[in-house]
Order: structure tokens, then C-alpha cells, then sequence
């Protein structure tokens, strides 16, 4: 499942869903036994800590943007800088738009509680397809487009996910 430099069609099944959910035959043993490997709770720190620099950048990008500008413009003393009417358009634009990306990336912010927690759910059963979501049981996850491809409606599928932010670790086909 590591990748390598044959073509996606000549891989076994398991080693394109491999390939496209970033999962390796050790990640996928540990998944089975309910664990997370050391890789797997770095990469997820990883992308735990640059969705909060982008949400951040968002928050106070646009406060500093026009903090700069209402400075470059006027002769103001900070004071009267930090109350003029641009800036308060920079935070008010910062909050909105910090507000609308914690909200999209709510569960990517809950991955911290479920990498700390170490806890690996067991998810199987036949898979329905809607949009760009997939319903396993009661359970509807998340896909990307190009990922979606691979996992065919109807076939019985074991889906290796975090409990909180319902994160995919590994796929793999069931009985």
C-alpha cells in the first residue's frame, strides 16, 4: 500500500484504496485492533494544526489589512487608527470570515480530542452512494471526488474512522 511506480490499474484493490485514503498495510493492522499508528497521529496533528493557521490567517488577515491601510493613508495616532472605520471593517470581516470556517471545518478541529483519545470505531456494511457522501448503516461520511470512484455502491465495505470527527484512517472490502 506504500506508494510506488506502477500505474493505479495495475495495483490490487486494496492497495488503490491504499494509495487514495493515504493508509499503509501497518496503519490498516492497527486500525483492525482499534489503534491509530505513530504516522498516522502526526499526520492528523498535521492537518489539525493548518486548518487552525488558515482559520487564524482568516481571523486576523483582514484586521491587519486594514490596520495597514488606515496607517499608510492618515497621520493618525494608533489609538484613532485602531477605532477608524476601515479597521473596524477589517475585524468585522476577519470575525465573519473566522466564523464561516470554524463552522465548515468543525470536525477537522475535533481531531486533536480523537488522537489523544487513540480510539479507532469500526464501521461495516453495504455502502449507498449520495452526492459526494457515502451511508454506511446510519453513518453518512464525507468523500472527496477523486476518492469516490473507488468505492462502489452496494459492495460490503469495513470503513476504519475516529469517533469524534469522523475521519476515515483506512478501507478495506468485508464479507
Amino acid at each position: 500500500m506504500e506508494k510506488s511506480p506502477h500505474s493505479v490499474q495495475e495495483l490490487t484493490p486494496i492497495a488503490q484504496l491504499g494509495m487514495a485514503f493515504h493508509f499503509t498495510s501497518d496503519d490498516l493492522r492497527a486500525n483492525r485492533e482499534g489503534k491509530m499508528t505513530l504516522r498516522q497521529r502526526r499526520k492528523l496533528m498535521s492537518q489539525f494544526w493548518s486548518t487552525v493557521l488558515v482559520g487564524l490567517l482568516l481571523l486576523f488577515g483582514p484586521s491587519v489589512v486594514g490596520l495597514i491601510l488606515v496607517a499608510w493613508g492618515t497621520d493618525q495616532s494608533f489609538r484613532n487608527i485602531l477605532t477608524d472605520s476601515a479597521a473596524l471593517a477589517g475585524y468585522l470581516t476577519g470575525v465573519i470570515a473566522f466564523s464561516f470556517y470554524v463552522t465548515i471545518n468543525f470536525k477537522s478541529l475535533l481531531l486533536p480530542f480523537d488522537v489523544l483519545r487513540g480510539r479507532v470505531l469500526t464501521l461495516s456494511g453495504p455502502v449507498k452512494r449520495h452526492g459526494l457522501y457515502l451511508q454506511v448503516r446510519h453513518t453518512h461520511l464525507l468523500m472527496e471526488a477523486a476518492v469516490l470512484d473507488l468505492i462502489q455502491d452496494g459492495l460490503h465495505y469495513t470503513f476504519y474512522i475516529l469517533p469524534r470527527s469522523r475521519k476515515i484512517l483506512s478501507v478495506e472490502f468485508s464479507e
